[in-house]
């Protein structure tokens, strides 16, 4: 049996067929599959003359970037028009106020019967839309490695100005690892700066490399 087979069987015995993406669980909202006129069908096979529905709106906002979806403070910082980015978004401002998105909701036994009715301009502005999102994201994400690049060579730098004070011998005879740290900063303030755990794992094995070479008894 075909779905056209059992959609005619189930007519002809009087049952009105409401297509569904998939058998939902509990309380879960059914999503219809068909037509605005089709949908208004089943809507009356269920005796229910109301329907539910919420819009979407074109506004300015939809044309810049919005801070609270990126934690990034080098970006969160900036106002960024998608515009810039996709200039074929351009088109679209004089849309502004329209709606071009609408759901539809029809309470049943079991969650709600939706429909998602969208106009083929903002379909084709989701599309603009999301590939100026994705540039900013990508903007971002470079922007985030080369912050990594700078901090990490900066701290590579500072560590290994903190190796190279086993060489010192006043360094090398201090008596504890405190004592190492407290100099070593002295000598290179900018070494507070890193993070404590890592400054600590460095100084011990700098201490252990003293150690092992017997360096205090030179």
């Amino acid at each position: 049996m075909t779905l056209i087979d059992l959609l005619q069987q189930l007519r002809a015995g009087g049952l009105f067929p409401i297509r569904v993406e998939s058998m939902p669980e509990p309380s879960d909202d059914l999503v219809f599959i068909g037509s605005l006129s089709e949908f208004i069908e089943a809507a009356k096979a269920v005796q229910l003359p109301f329907v539910l529905v919420s819009s979407v709106t074109l506004s300015e906002d939809h044309f810049l970037w919005d801070s609270a979806d990126d934690e990034d403070e080098e970006v969160a910082n900036e106002r960024i028009d998608f515009c810039r980015l996709v200039p074929e978004l351009r088109k679209f401002r004089s849309r502004i106020g329209e709606d071009g998105h609408f759901d539809l909701s029809v309470p049943m036994p079991r969650g709600n019967l939706t429909l998602a009715v969208v106009e083929d301009w903002m379909a084709a502005f989701v599309e603009l839309h999301a590939q100026a999102r994705q540039l900013v994201r990508d903007s971002s994400q470079e922007k985030r490695a080369q912050l990594e690049a700078v901090k990490d060579a900066r701290t590579q730098h500072l560590l290994n100005n903190l190796r190279g004070l086993i060489s010192d011998q006043e360094f090398v005879r201090l008596p504890t690892q405190r004592a190492m740290r407290a100099y070593a900063i002295e000598e290179f303030p900018d070494l507070e700066t890193l993070d404590e755990s890592d400054l600590k794992l460095e100084i011990q094995n700098l201490k252990a490399r003293i150690d092992a070479k017997g360096l205090r008894r030179k």
